[in-house]
This record gives structure tokens, C-alpha cells and sequence, in this order.
């Protein structure tokens, strides 16, 4: 994610509730995009990157504000999407999990800097 998305992100987060709708389809998709990595890794036998991904999305969607019964559906939606992801995989064998897991760690910084950049 380049430098300019992030700061997208993190000027979404904090908007006026005029660009709520464009605020939660961004997070929407980190949270999309977090839980195919998440997935990706736990096949590649990374179960405790995969948790912290997931404890981290949950914790982006708390602190942009969202109600806590949303980030509530937000956890159910990536568990879902994770067993999605888990069902299309085919042959496990066929996962690069070097490129899926540096893609995972990738995304758990990301997460972790728009944290951090919210809170301030």
C-alpha cells in the first residue's frame, strides 16, 4: 500500500459523517483484503500472524469509529471470508507461501501504521 493510501485511509477515518459511506467501503475492503492474507498465512502455517491480522482489523474498524455491533459483524464477516478463501484454495501445494505470508506481514504493518495514525 503506498504512502498516499494510507494517508487516504486515515483521512477517511477521521471525515466528517458526510463520507461515511466512503470511510466503511475502504475499511470494508482492508477488512476483505486482510482476511485473504489472514487465510493465506494459516495455510501456510502461520495461525499467529494470521490472529494478530485479524485482532488488528478488528481493532482499526474500533478505533475509525465504527459501533461496536458492527465491529462485531466486521469479525464474523472475516471469519466467513477466511472459509471462503480456505474452499477456493484447491490444492494447497499451489500456494507461493513465501509471496502469501510477506504479503501477510505486509498488510499486518499497514494495519498497524493506520492504527497508530488514527489514534493521534
Amino acid at each position: 500500500m503506498t504512502r498516499t493510501r494510507l494517508i487516504m485511509i486515515f483521512a477517511l477515518a477521521t471525515a466528517s459523517p458526510g463520507v461515511w459511506a466512503d470511510r466503511n467501503a475502504e475499511l470494508n475492503q482492508m477488512l476483505e483484503d486482510n482476511a485473504v492474507a489472514a487465510a493465506y498465512a494459516r495455510m501456510c502455517d502461520e495461525e499467529p500472524m494470521a490472529e494478530e491480522l485479524k485482532a488488528n482489523t478488528m481493532m482499526l474498524l474500533a478505533v475509525s469509529g465504527l459501533e461496536p455491533h458492527n465491529v462485531q459483524l466486521g469479525s464474523a464477516k472475516f471469519s466467513q471470508l477466511v472459509g471462503q478463501t480456505f474452499a477456493a484454495t484447491k490444492n494447497l501445494k499451489s500456494v507461493d507461501c513465501l509471496a502469501r505470508v510477506t504479503d501477510a506481514r505486509s498488510r499486518l504493518a499497514q494495519t498497524q501504521h493506520i492504527i497508530q495514525a488514527t489514534r493521534r
